[in-house]
């Protein structure tokens, strides 16, 4: 502004300057001007350098006004950017280091999505006492999982999704591994304070709530490195498994103690099948029987209750990741499938003339499965949980001329800290399968181990999230063989030793 002023001012003064030397070079005036029109001129040159003046300050006051609103709008831009918001500001997201996870959500938490992924690695060395001794060892990707949870519309509808990947293989594929659906639920809190409690359901492909500690927990949140022999035989895992597609009506609530689960599904067995629930269905061929099991239905219920403690803190077998206050629950369910299985023959017909003919014989088998718990645990110092769990097989039909089969097992298992970033853990189980069914030609198998989790971080602070779990297990009389346990088939009651160790990483 003083520069350009003074370039205005200058520039009146050469003008007059040079008006002036025009005067004295020109013709003298035959009428000299009067003193009246000389003030006259020179008002009017000051009222042309005053408009310069004021138009100089109008173009340079404008020019910085149009460079601050660019400003201000090249920051409003970036800041929205940075921070996945909205042109309404309603989005937020980040990394969350209380619970370890990335996140996006509205303002108002009635939408929340959080995706996430974990894996175990796991090294098995197992050696059996056969003739000759056998040893086997080697690493493997036990689990892989990818998954998205979180809530939509309100905080009343949540829902899971989660894709599994695992080390199953057979002789014909032993790389093993098929990404599958192992959940995909929705749970609709639609009614609160009844009693105390709230309502919701829950509805699609789920785990049969019958069976907690071992199957409701999450595989990231097991005591050691794996799930016990016993809920593999005669528990959650047994069988035709956990998984089944169906609707879930509960009486629940963070400050109800008392939990009741109902469960309709499709049957035993039915993950992730249609509306038929055809299992197998492999033509029959001449000489070749084939194999038709369909699953009709099945229900369950549960019930559980807490007689100090919070719920959450019953959801972590390790007691590590939740575990802030005193826990003492205790709960017990049951569960009912049937279904129908069809083996046809095709066969020769004698003529003449010759023909095939198939023959079909009908099975049926309704089993009733059934478990029984309890947790106690203090707070950052040890947790201890026991079951007793099994199930009964009636054959509509006869099976190696049996008309009912009873399995049932006996579990114990705890952990203690040492510090908070090291847990000594210890598990006894044993399985007895009905007499009339023996494996290997035994019918008792029994399992014992000690091990123990650290987890990493400072002082332990991952938890689950970041551990490494390492067990050594004795199974006196063996096992039938669990691939997912890292246990092999052995007969004649020799004993088997099993030593595991696995690296988690879950986000």
């Amino acid at each position: 502004m003083f520069h350009l002023s003074r370039r205005v001012g200058a520039m009146v003064i050469a003008g007059m300057i040079g008006f002036g030397g025009a005067v004295v070079m020109a013709d003298p005036p035959t009428t000299q001007p009067s003193n009246s029109d000389l003030q006259s001129q020179i008002q009017q040159l000051k009222d042309q350098v005053a408009q310069l003046k004021a138009n100089s300050a109008s173009t340079s006051a404008q020019s910085q006004a149009d460079e601050e609103q660019a400003v201000k709008e090249t920051i409003r831009e970036a800041d929205q950017n940075s921070n996945l918001m909205d042109a309404g500001g309603g989005l937020t997201g980040g990394w969350d280091s209380t619970a370890w996870k990335f996140y996006l959500a509205s303002d108002d938490g009635n939408f929340y999505f959080h995706p996430g992924f974990w894996t175990q690695v796991r090294y098995v060395g197992s050696y059996k006492s056969a003739n000759p001794p056998n040893w086997e060892n080697g690493f493997e990707i036990r689990r892989f999982k990818l998954y998205a949870d979180g809530n939509f519309i309100n905080k009343d509808i949540t829902y899971k999704v989660q894709l599994e990947n695992t080390d199953a293989a057979s002789a014909s594929t032993p790389m093993g591994g098929t990404m599958y659906i192992e959940y995909a639920w929705f749970n609709y809190v639609f009614m609160h304070n009844v009693a105390g409690g709230d309502l919701a359901l829950k509805v699609g492909l789920m785990k049969d709530p019958v069976f907690h500690e071992e199957e409701a927990t999450s595989d990231n949140s097991l005591l050691m490195v794996d799930r016990s022999m016993a809920d593999n035989l005669a528990g959650g895992n047994s069988l035709a498994g956990p998984y089944v597609q169906g609707i879930n009506f509960q009486y629940t609530g963070n400050d109800n103690p008392l939990h009741i689960q109902t469960l309709f599904d499709n049957g035993d067995g039915s993950q992730n099948t249609n509306f038929t629930d055809v299992n197998s269905a492999t033509p029959a061929l001449l000489g070749a029987p084939s194999t038709v099991t369909r699953d009709y239905f099945g229900s369950a219920i549960r019930g559980d209750y807490k007689f100090f403690g919070d719920w959450v803190d019953n959801t972590d077998a390790t007691g590590k990741n939740y575990g802030k206050h005193d826990f003492l629950g205790a709960g017990a369910g049951v569960s009912f499938s049937q279904s129908d299985t069809a083996v046809s023959t095709v066969g020769i017909v004698q003529g003449p003339p010759v023909s095939t003919a198939t023959t079909t014989v009908h099975t049926g088998t309704d089993v009733t499965r059934w478990d029984a718990d309890a947790t106690y645990m203090t707070a950052g110092n040890f947790i201890i949980y026991t079951s007793y769990s099994g199930d009964y097989e009636n054959f509509r039909g006869t099976v190696s001329g049996q008309a009912y089969r009873v399995d049932q097992a006996e579990l114990l298992q705890g952990g203690y800290f040492l510090n908070p970033a090291l847990e000594l853990t210890a598990r006894g189980s044993l399985v007895e399968l009905d007499p009339h069914f023996k494996v290997g030609g035994n019918s008792t198998f029994s399992e014992t181990g000690v091990g123990f989790n650290y987890f990493l971080g400072d002082n332990g602070e991952a938890g689950n999230h970041a551990k490494i779990a390492t067990d050594f297990n004795y199974l006196p009389t063996g096992s039938p063989g669990i691939t997912g346990l890292g246990y092999q088939a052995q007969t004649g009651s020799r004993a088997e030793f099993v030593a595991r160790v696995m690296f988690q990483i879950w986000l």
